[in-house]
């Protein structure tokens, strides 16, 4: 039997969004970690994966010729 998460996935996604929103928007790790059920810790490699990722994004729209 295989078991495909979708549904713990979605949730996931959405909560660690909301994370890195209020987060942007001001509201300090610990508490932006609180409201969304993740421990700082947890909150800080959400956001350090977000970054290296939105890096990725915003180094691929340079035009390099």
């Amino acid at each position: 039997t295989i078991y495909i998460p979708v549904g713990h996935f979605f949730r996931f996604y959405s909560s660690a969004r909301a994370l890195i929103a209020d987060y942007n928007s001001g509201v300090r790790l610990g508490e932006a970690a609180r409201r969304h059920g993740y421990t700082p810790a947890r909150a800080k490699q959400l956001l350090r994966e977000w970054a290296e990722d939105d890096f990725h994004v915003r180094q691929g729209l340079l035009p390099i010729d």
